[in-house]
């Protein structure tokens, strides 16, 4: 054998793995269908206008989503917020108090985490 072919061995089995856990992860999770369960959280009274996705840090987050839109009542918002914290597949679901001042015709930013699987 060459001088050095075992490193190289070696280097080429651990980024095979690590491939393979990248492509594990896409399958477990499509932004499309993330964010069509967002959208089936939302009353007639809540209006999406832009998703921010970006990819999770570490083992515990798949992604991290921001979610900008217009409540036309506090309550309804709040319902929002709610049914997005049901959902054991999110965390960490943020709502600003500021975002919650006012009753009515309300911009929001709400931002939660995206968890993998459970196996």
């Amino acid at each position: 054998k060459a001088s050095g072919s075992a490193e190289v061995e070696g280097e080429f089995a651990r980024s095979q793995a690590l491939a393979a856990k990248i492509a594990a992860l896409q399958s477990s999770m499509t932004y499309a269908g993330t964010i069509e369960k967002i959208i089936s959280y939302r009353s007639p009274q809540v209006f999406l206008s832009a998703f921010e996705m970006s990819p999770g840090v570490g083992t515990t987050t798949l992604a991290e989503v921001v979610i900008r839109g217009k409540a036309l009542t506090r309550e309804a918002l709040v319902e929002f917020k709610d049914k997005l914290e049901g959902n054991p597949s999110f965390s960490g679901v943020d709502l600003p108090l500021s975002d919650l001042a006012k009753s009515k015709d309300i911009a929001f930013s709400l931002k939660l985490s995206i968890l993998p699987p459970k196996k």
